[in-house]
């Protein structure tokens, strides 16, 4: 906050005083005798802060106002808060304070959040407390910061005011499952082939992000060690040779994330079927 020099009006005054902006305080142009003590008295009531006087021996006086403001809150505040439907919930961020030197209704403080944003915004702040709390559906795949301000404002008139940025991270949270493409899928494959045949290759989507999202392969029981996976790219291969006695075989395939809480998808997805039994 700075002082508006348009507000001291008094003639008397102004030609006594000048104004030093850069430092916030008023210089006496000329000496200041008892009787003057009248306009100090004057200017610390206008002001309405505490007036401290230094006296120098070149017979200046210089009068330092204290210019008490809303402070405390720090430029930049950051919190986190893990991805999920808090739509029924309320849950409780952090507290921002900001402190007011003034007594009374003016001391009073108030908190708004001062950003242009949307009806469906997942945060919202106590008005009088200054807490935070996320409510509503938070997902990292539609957004994964949050950068909003919030002012803090006094009942004086004018209101004084400060205002802090305020950063939320998203953070990832394993809630999806990996989904296949296809299901089931169907492979055609001649018979009496050699081990090491391509059958068909597997893919699935995980729409969690980073190691959330990395899936991986596997074979469920009842393969008969007849085929193989990759487990990286979802590959199936013959491992050895197949019986063409069999009109088809069923295999199980599970695929898995690789989130601290892994999840994973498991089904009967693939029928290999000899392409001599089936042109008969």
């Amino acid at each position: 906050m700075g002082i508006q020099s348009t507000k001291i009006s008094t003639s008397v005054i102004i030609e006594t005083y000048v104004l030093h902006r850069s430092i916030s305080c008023f210089l006496c142009r000329t000496s200041i005798f008892f009787q003057t003590k009248i306009w100090l008295i004057y200017l610390s009531v206008f002001l309405n802060h505490r007036v401290t006087i230094n006296t120098r021996q070149d017979n200046q006086y210089k009068i330092i106002t204290e210019i008490p403001d809303i402070s405390g809150l720090n430029p930049d505040v950051s919190f986190s808060i893990a991805e999920s439907n808090y739509t029924n919930d309320k849950v409780k961020l952090g507290v921002l304070r900001a402190r007011d030197e003034d007594i009374g209704k003016n001391g009073l403080v108030e908190y708004l959040i001062s950003s242009n944003v949307a009806s469906d915004f997942p945060f919202s702040i106590d008005v009088h407390m200054g807490e935070l709390f996320a409510q509503g559906f938070i997902d990292l795949e539609q957004r994964e910061i949050y950068t909003f301000e919030v002012t803090a404002l006094d009942y004086g008139e004018p209101p004084n005011n400060s205002t802090v940025k305020v950063k939320i991270t998203i953070l990832n949270k394993n809630d999806e499952r990996p989904h296949f493409y296809t299901d089931p899928y169907l492979a055609h494959v001649p018979e009496n082939l050699d081990p090491g045949h391509k059958v068909t290759q597997i893919a699935v989507f995980d729409p969690d992000l980073g190691e959330n999202g990395q899936v991986f392969y596997k074979l469920g029981p009842g393969h008969d060690n007849k085929f193989s996976i990759d487990g990286k790219d979802g590959t199936v291969w013959t491992l050895s040779t197949l019986d063409f006695e069999k009109n088809f075989y069923n295999i199980t395939v599970i695929t898995y994330d690789k989130g601290n809480l892994s999840l994973s998808s498991a089904a009967i997805i693939i029928s290999v079927f000899f392409c001599s039994k089936l042109l008969k």
